[in-house]
């Protein structure tokens, strides 16, 4: 499974916890395998994106007209870290949605 649809996986049953909804998701094959997702809840944005050049996913939330990082990123690496590094995102973005 692509790591994009792996992080989706791992983060989808937090943000619908608390009610965002999938709103949009842009999948880009041919773009280095580049793909990203936006969840929303009322007028508050989240975005999961996975960047296919770089190798890793991070996730941005909409502020005004911009899309700022959150600062844990998940590499592709190994199992281990990818699994760990994904646990670290959720835990952290569990603290930004309250």
């Amino acid at each position: 499974m692509h790591e994009y649809f792996r992080l989706k996986t791992a983060l989808l049953p937090v943000l619908e916890r608390v009610g965002f909804r999938e709103s949009n998701e842009l999948l880009q094959p041919d773009v280095f395998g580049s793909a990203w997702s936006e969840f929303a809840l009322g007028t508050r944005l989240f975005r999961l994106v996975w960047d296919g050049k770089d190798g890793f996913g991070f996730l941005q939330i909409r502020k005004g007209d911009a899309w700022d990082d959150l600062p844990v990123y998940v590499p592709e690496g190994t199992e281990e870290e990818f699994i760990l590094r994904t646990a670290e995102l959720v835990r952290y973005h569990r603290t930004v949605i309250g």
